[in-house]
């Protein structure tokens, strides 16, 4: 693919010099004419080097990923076996938040109530 581009803002300052090593640029800030380059193939990488790179790098990918939630949940659980502030507050924020989840349950089981009650 041949990208040409247009000379405006900061590249207004750029000279061909810039440009060196991009065979795939055209334009007149490089003297390089866009119709010349119609026709560029691309070499394609080895289909199978590549499939092994890609099952390499995902194995390790999935590794890492366990690794790193084994991690997590272990200092999880170590930080929460010890008694501390932190670990005080976090079970009052639990708490909190389990007693505000009652408490919106026992509001619409009532507002339900109370709503089937007007009906009959």
């Amino acid at each position: 693919m041949v990208a040409t581009f247009q000379v405006l803002g900061k590249f207004s300052t750029l000279d061909e010099t810039n440009y060196i090593g991009n065979p795939h640029l055209c334009g007149s800030v490089i003297n390089n004419s866009c119709d010349d380059h119609s026709t560029i193939s691309f070499d394609k990488p080895d289909s199978q080097s590549g499939d092994e790179e890609t099952v390499i790098d995902m194995e390790i990918f999935y590794w890492s990923l366990g690794v790193t939630y084994g991690v997590t949940w272990v200092a999880i659980i170590v930080f929460l076996c010890f008694d501390s502030p932190w670990r005080r507050a976090w079970f009052r924020l639990v708490e909190a938040f389990i007693s505000c989840f009652k408490c919106k349950t026992n509001n619409f089981i009532n507002y339900d109530k109370s709503i089937q009650s007007r009906k009959h």
